[in-house]
């Protein structure tokens, strides 16, 4: 029984990675091709050792940033807090790796966070801690969503 909730675990988090790496890509430029290096080895990573530029594009095609959320809330009490964060962050990184994060990408995180636990200043410092504060975000664009004054 424990190893099969353990391996269920397993298969919502590679699930979870995917379609938020994904989400991250759609909400940036899908066809960077940093980024898309970004996401095709993040989901390898977690476990999905073929997923390739062709998986990647039909993901892309079957996007939908609203299933963000779906992914990640039943991993909420499974997840320790640094668990979270390093999920945060290496979806953050996808985002960083074609320069600055755009409003969407920064939606994403935002969304990605509140689904699993973590306060808005949580996903701030995860995102100040990514990068230097001239490159983390577009010049109008604050994880608030409000503009920078």
């Amino acid at each position: 029984e424990r190893t099969r909730a353990f391996t269920a675990i397993g298969e919502n988090l590679r699930a979870a990675i995917r379609n938020c790496a994904v989400a991250m890509l759609a909400a940036g430029d899908p066809t960077n091709e940093a980024a898309r290096i970004a996401v095709i080895d993040l989901v390898r990573n977690s476990g999905m050792e073929r997923y390739d530029d062709t998986w990647l594009a039909h993901d892309l095609n079957e996007s939908n940033p609203s299933r963000v959320s779906a992914y990640l809330v039943p991993l909420k009490q499974s997840l320790n807090q640094e668990h979270k964060e390093a999920l945060v962050r290496q979806v953050a990184a996808i985002g960083f790796s074609d320069g600055l994060l755009t409003p969407g990408q920064t939606r994403v995180l935002e969304t990605m966070g509140a689904s699993v636990g973590l306060s808005a200043e949580d996903v701030r410092g995860i995102l100040d801690a990514s990068t230097s504060p001239n490159e983390r975000l577009a010049p109008d664009e604050t994880p608030g969503g409000s503009s920078v004054t």
